[in-house]
């Protein structure tokens, strides 16, 4: 169970992590699907500077060494209370059948769909899963195998935030369409 929270620790950390930089990268990306799911409010800016500074903070709980010697789990408790907004959002911008691209990793972000809701479900999987192995005291020292399982995490990361792209490029090109 050490090394699965290890891994969700660096999953979930970079998946925050390169969102939040992307966000700020390109604030009206986001500031146009939130605008386009609920509607023009002064609130809107303070709400994105809010989620930018939530996923900065789950990013950083998670890579926290602090928080893996006390074995704080905030980390993964902050990361399943986003995931359980964006999919809250993400439902509504399903329902209203939004089709501007969420922002969430970036300009490159298609438009919301099924698959970004499965994303998330899976994420707060990992998330639900750290929060229990950490909490039960999981936790690692310093070894290489902590390290290359740390590393599999963010590559897993990677995997996560271009979702969009890997399946445009196979998906697509698998049922013909070029």
């Amino acid at each position: 169970m050490v090394f699965v929270v290890v891994a969700t620790r660096f999953l979930l950390g970079a998946v925050f992590a390169i969102s939040a930089v992307e966000k700020i990268r390109d604030r009206r990306a986001v500031r146009r699907f939130v605008i386009a799911t609920v509607g023009p409010d002064r609130a809107i800016g303070p709400s994105i500077v809010g989620v930018i500074l939530g996923e900065a903070a789950a990013a950083a709980l998670l890579f926290s060494p602090a928080a893996w010697r006390w074995d704080v789990p905030a980390g993964f408790a902050l990361a399943l209370v986003l995931l359980g907004a964006f999919s809250a959002v993400l439902i509504r911008a399903l329902r209203r059948d939004v089709r501007v691209p969420c922002g969430c990793f970036g300009a490159s972000s298609g438009p919301p769909n099924a698959g970004h809701l499965l994303r998330n479900g899976v994420l707060a999987a990992a998330a639900a899963i750290g929060l229990i192995g950490s909490a039960g005291g999981a936790t690692a020292p310093l070894s290489p195998s902590s390290v290359a399982v740390g590393l599999l995490g963010t590559a897993a990361a990677f995997v996560v935030v271009r979702l969009d792209e890997f399946r445009t490029l196979f998906v697509k090109r698998i049922q013909g369409y070029e």
